[in-house]
This record gives C-alpha cells, sequence and structure tokens, in this order.
C-alpha cells in the first residue's frame, strides 16, 4: 500500500497546527512535532535513490579525462622559463 506524498504532506500540516495551538494553551508541543518529524522520515525514505543518482551523476569524471588535462604531452610545462 502506497501512500501519497499529499497525503503525508497534508498530515504534517495538521500536526503543526496542533503543535501550535498547543503552544498557544501552554501545552505540550513536543508530541505533535514529532510526528512531524517522523512523517518526514518516513518521505525522506521513500526517494534516497533520486538523490543519490543526481550526487553520483554530478561526481563522476573519468580518471583518463583528469589524466590528460593535468599532463603535458606537447612538452610544455609551468616550469619552462
Amino acid at each position: 500500500m502506497t501512500i501519497s506524498t499529499e497525503v503525508v504532506i497534508e498530515k504534517m500540516t495538521q500536526e503543526i497546527e496542533k503543535a501550535k495551538q498547543a503552544t498557544a494553551e501552554q501545552k505540550d508541543w513536543k508530541l505533535p512535532i514529532s510526528h512531524v518529524k517522523l512523517l518526514a522520515e518516513l518521505l525522506l525514505e521513500e526517494q534516497p535513490s533520486e538523490s543519490v543518482k543526481t550526487t553520483t551523476k554530478v561526481n563522476k569524471t573519468p580518471e583518463r579525462e583528469i589524466y590528460q588535462e593535468m599532463s603535458h604531452d606537447d612538452g610544455t610545462s609551468i616550469f619552462d622559463f
């Protein structure tokens, strides 16, 4: 059973409202906030592969290209004066 992201975010909004109301009434607001945290963690666990794929695509550079950029095969050097 899959729950949509919108449903989870709506539940988070409801819990935030409960926390605001509890704060105004000087009651314990930590329980609704802990529910928001739990819901956020559930959302983030659902989609970890997307962020990992993005990170690996950005950071991949073939070693051969790096070597070719750094080597001076034409005989020039920054130390030639």
